[in-house]
């Protein structure tokens, strides 16, 4: 079997089809600090045979259906390597975005669109208006929808992919104020709520016990089940290879506050700072109407012990403010990449 680097595209062994994705060594080194097998990242839940079956059936189906990024060798994981690479040229990038007639269609209504402003004619147009950060947003929606477009969505959740893209927007621009982001922090915002699909699709019976319980959902799912929604969510980004600062973040997003301040630290080194700017953008969600549990908070967010939590860090950003301005433009791209709208199974 052939296997490609997931990063880079790189040949790491030759073989027959099918192709397989693996990590080169350069990348390896360059994007994790440790590497982390999918399945140690969700706990072993002791002697008790049904949750341990439990965890074995989420393992097998993540072994054999967890893979997020775009097929081996197709344009969109060329695209996927090249929206990761200090290298890349607008004309690579648009040499491969006109092999896909959808994603070229994306580009065009996402370029000239009411957020966006522009007036592109040309491909090359489009990408030159949105610049390499937006392009990345198209790239990697386009190459995680495809993959996940196959789960069904719960009865009610059609909001579910505009709620995560709104949080993918809104931890990135948080992002923004301390450092300049590279990207992991739009994927972390897009991919932390993704275990939910895999519950609904796959534990039908434990996810209506979570929806339906007469306690908050954090507390149920974690009697009803022996890893939560942030692991598994946390499972597929190691799945497939993405860094670990990712892959923390989507584990800790619901409960991120570590148990002190980290004086000294930098956003950057923090091991829970981007699990923090997840948390606060899935509240702003919540406070703007897209709430997936129908669950509301008895505080503003600029008032929760994360965003206290933020301030060692610099001066916190208007929160609600940067909100309300990503609202209307999230929509809009939803409605780019959902030109039908996304039903409930």
């Amino acid at each position: 079997m052939k296997r490609t680097c997931a990063w880079c595209a790189e040949v790491i062994s030759e073989g027959k089809e099918p192709v397989s994705h693996g990590i080169c060594s350069i990348c390896a080194r360059d994007n994790f600090d440790v590497r982390v097998s999918f399945d140690s990242l969700l706990p072993h839940p002791g002697s008790d045979p049904a949750r341990i079956e439990l965890r074995q059936q989420l393992i097998s189906i993540l072994d054999s259906q967890g893979e997020i990024l775009p097929a081996p060798d197709s344009p969109h994981q060329r695209l996927w390597s090249l929206a990761n690479s200090e290298h890349a040229t607008i004309d690579q990038c648009v040499d491969l975005i006109e092999l896909d007639p959808a994603l070229t269609t994306r580009v065009f209504r996402f370029a000239n669109s009411a957020a966006s402003g522009g007036r592109a004619h040309t491909t090359a147009q489009a990408v030159l208006h949105l610049g390499f950060g937006r392009l990345r947003e198209v790239i990697f929606n386009a190459g995680i929808f495809e993959q996940l477009s196959r789960l069904s969505l719960p009865p009610g959740w059609e909001r579910f992919w505009t709620r995560n893209l709104f949080v993918a927007r809104l931890t990135e621009r948080l992002a923004a104020a301390y450092f300049t982001p590279d990207g992991s922090e739009y994927l972390a915002g897009l991919l932390h709520d993704t275990g939910w699909l895999f519950l609904y699709n796959f534990f039908p019976e434990q996810f209506d016990l979570i929806q339906n319980g007469s306690r908050p959902f954090l507390e149920t799912e974690k009697k009803v089940l022996p890893f939560t929604h942030g692991q598994i969510s946390a499972a597929i980004s190691a799945r497939s290879f993405l860094p670990l600062r990712v892959v923390n973040a989507v584990t800790h997003h619901s409960s991120p506050l570590p148990a002190e301040l980290e004086p000294g630290s930098s956003p950057l080194k923090s091991p829970r700072f981007l699990a923090v700017l997840i948390h606060l953008a899935d509240r702003l969600a919540d406070d703007i109407g897209l709430s997936l549990f129908n669950q509301h908070q008895l505080s503003p967010t600029e008032l929760r012990p994360e965003a206290r939590w933020l301030k060692q860090f610099g001066p916190l950003p208007d929160l609600s403010a940067l909100a309300a301005k990503e609202l209307p433009q999230t929509i809009e791209l939803a409605s780019i990449f959902f030109a039908q709208p996304l039903h409930a199974a």
